[in-house]
Formats: structure tokens, sequence, C-alpha cells
């Protein structure tokens, strides 16, 4: 239609262009006759030479209303051929706007379908994933609880076995305590018979006292000598109760510490899990691009 058009233009401006140049020839024919016209001087003459001007000016216009009917005949007819075209271009659209709507509609049903099939594997990926990651989740709660039960047992072991060897060494701190103080009451006593007898017989015999004296001063040093043995075992039995405490406590820190290391392992664990989350999701959307990047190409 185009090419038709810039033939038709190209015809009609040559035809213009002929038109014009006739015209101006015939223009120019009037032109140059009003001269001679002007110099006559018969009426006659005069009036024959203007009616043939004036049929030529009339040829002329003529010639130019015809001209000017024939474009705008032409121009009616482009008209005309432009509102056909513009219907037939509108059918047209038409038709391929229900076309692609009947194509659309139909993607958009196959593209549900896909999406839901693509919904439900990774429904039932989700599914397995979480199903092992429960199992997996239980197997380490067992063993924890287990390690726990264990340790636990151990520590209440630890604490009999302390609290057995703490009262055993009381009962024997107690034993020995009464012995000595018995011994020692014992010997107070034979230290009081031995005054009266000295009381006696100080008037009796001084060398006798003095020798009493020595005596006395004699088993006095081994008082003190027993006295201070007493009180060094005394100071190694509590020694020994302060290291068995503090092995309780490094045993109570070590425990705790067990368990802060076995909650941080859950941590991680739960940490993973949601990292293989994240990245199920990551893999999805990624998948989700790809059939986009397909059916753009598509």
């Amino acid at each position: 239609r185009r090419k038709d058009e810039v033939a038709a233009k190209e015809k009609r401006l040559k035809r213009l262009e002929d038109q014009t140049r006739e015209s101006a020839e015939k223009f120019n024919e009037v032109n140059s006759r009003w001269k001679v016209i002007l110099e006559s001087s018969d009426p006659l003459d005069l009036h024959h030479n203007i009616e043939e001007q004036r049929v030529k000016c009339a040829e002329l216009i003529a010639q130019k209303d015809k001209l000017i009917k024939e474009l705008r005949e032409e121009l009616k007819l482009a008209d005309d051929m432009f509102d056909k075209d513009q219907e037939k271009q509108k059918e047209d659209f038409w038709l391929l706007a229900e076309r692609i709507d009947n194509q659309v509609k139909m993607m958009r049903n196959v593209y549900k379908d896909e999406l839901k099939l693509i919904e439900e594997v990774i429904e039932l990926e989700h599914n397995e994933l979480m199903k092992v990651s429960n199992s997996k989740w239980e197997a380490l709660y067992k063993e924890h609880e287990k390690l726990e039960i264990k340790h636990m047992e151990k520590k209440f072991q630890a604490v009999n076995r302390h609290e057995d060897e703490i009262c055993r060494i009381s009962v024997e701190h107690h034993e020995k305590f009464r012995e000595v103080k018995l011994k020692l009451q014992t010997d107070i006593q034979v230290l009081q018979q031995e005054l009266q007898i000295v009381k006696t017989q100080c008037f009796m015999n001084s060398v006798k006292l003095d020798y009493n004296l020595q005596v006395l001063k004699k088993r006095e040093e081994e008082n003190l000598i027993v006295r201070a043995q007493q009180k060094r075992r005394i100071n190694r039995l509590q020694d020994v109760v302060t290291d068995l405490k503090k092995k309780i406590a490094a045993t109570e820190k070590s425990t705790k510490t067990e368990s802060a290391r076995l909650t941080e392992e859950v941590e991680r664990l739960h940490h993973n899990i949601f990292d293989i989350e994240g990245k199920a999701d990551h893999f999805a959307e990624m998948n989700d691009r790809k059939y986009q990047q397909v059916w753009n190409l598509n």
C-alpha cells in the first residue's frame, strides 16, 4: 500500500507539474496578448480580443477546477481506502488479540499445572527433609539424654563415695579424739593422785619431791607432744576434706562445661537445619527463575 501511495504521489506530482507548466504557458500567452489588446483602438477588435481572453481565462480556470476536483476525488478515495484499511487493521488486531488471549489462557493453565507439580515436589522434599531432620534430632536428643544420665550417675556415685569417705574420716577422728580424751583424763587422774601423794610426802622428802617434779615435767612434755601430734593429724584431716571439696567443685564445673558444650552443639545443629532450609528455598527460587527464563526464551 505504501509503495502504491508513493507511485500515485509521484504520478500526481508529475501531472501537477505538467498542468502547472501548461497553465503557465497559457497564462503567459494570455498575459502577452494584453499588450496587443491595449494597443488596439478598434472597439470590435478590442471586444473580440477580450472575449478570447475571457474564454482562455475561463478554460484555464476550468482546467484548474477540473484538476482540483480530480485531486479531491483522489483524496476522498484515499480517505475511503484508509478507512477500509483501518477497519481491516482493527479486525486483524482483534483477531490477533483473541488468539493471544487464547494462547495466554492456555499457557496460564499449563503454567498453573506445572507450578502445582513443582509445589507438590517441593512439599514432598520438605517433608522428607523434616523427617530426616527430626530423626537426627531425636537421635541426638536420646544420645544427649543418655550422656546426661551417665554423668548424673557418675556424679552421684562420686558424691556417695566422698560422703562415705568423709563419714569414715569423721568416725575415725571421733574415735581417736575419744581415745586421747580418755587417756588424758586417765593421766589427769593419775597426776592428781600423784599430786596428792606428793603433797602428803612433800614435807617428808624434798629430794623425792624434786624427783616427782621432774617426772611430772617429763610427763607434761609428753602430753604436749601428744597434743601437737593430734593437732597435726586434725590439720591433715582438714586438708583431706578441703581436697575432697575441691574435687567435688571441679567435677561440678566439668559437668557444667560438658552441658554447655552439648547445648552449643544442639544450637549449631539447629543453625545447620535453618541453613539447609534457606538453601532449599534458594534452590526453589533458582528453579523458578530458570523456569521463567526458559518461559521468556520460548
